[in-house]
């Protein structure tokens, strides 16, 4: 009986070392698999945020933009009119050019579409700043009409996010601004080079006396 355990002991001291390192790296390989799904799964979530909205930035944003639109152009409103802005890599300047009617002021305070337009925009860039929606996607969809939106709006957005609000609507803009205005200059770059290869090499005229001339 001793004899016994003694072999099974002595196949157990064998084949220990074998198992532990065999469990241990289908355990490695299981938790791989698991993180993979996740970052799978993740993306996938991210991709689905990213259309749901888009979806509400074509249903919601740009009617409230319209209606915003229409309001001012009903009131003959030429608030946005009386300034000029301007935009660099990290910042922007807002230069009142014009003197401001009260009744713009009063008829803007009154508007039913400026806050709710805003506050859209807003929450629409909190999903691609804090990476729960697919930015690239977001950019790929409504990049140029979310920029071209917040310059024509900026007049409003500007003071308020100095005093601190609006973070994610600047951020997503500067971050939109940036790439669009990199793709302009890029694209530009490759029509030059375009041109510049068409042209060819050209003729060379050597200078009487250096022909032939080692």
């Amino acid at each position: 009986m001793e004899n016994i355990l003694q072999g099974i002991e002595t196949i157990y001291y064998l084949t220990a070392g074998p198992i532990l390192v065999y469990l241990a790296y289908k355990g490695l390989g299981q938790i791989k698999v698991a993180k993979e799904n996740s970052r799978i799964n993740s993306k996938r979530e991210a991709f689905k945020t990213a259309a749901e909205q888009c979806t509400i930035y074509a249903d919601k944003i740009v009617p409230l933009a319209q209606n915003f639109k229409e309001e001012l152009k009903a009131n003959n409103n030429s608030f946005l009119e009386s300034f000029k802005v301007t935009f660099t890599e990290k910042g922007f300047n807002i230069k009142l050019e014009k003197e401001i009617k009260q009744d713009d002021i009063d008829q803007l305070n009154k508007s039913e579409h400026l806050t709710h337009l805003i506050n859209s925009l807003e929450g629409y860039s909190v999903f691609y700043i804090s990476g729960v929606a697919a930015e690239k996607v977001g950019y790929i969809t409504t990049g140029q009409s979310f920029v071209r939106l917040v310059k024509e709006l900026m007049p409003f957005i500007g003071p308020s996010f100095k005093e601190g609000h609006y973070k994610n609507l600047m951020l997503l803009f500067f971050m939109w601004h940036n790439r669009l205005e990199k793709e302009k200059l890029e694209l530009k770059k490759k029509e030059i080079e375009d041109k510049l290869n068409k042209q060819g090499k050209g003729m060379d005229i050597e200078p009487i006396g250096m022909k032939n001339k080692v």
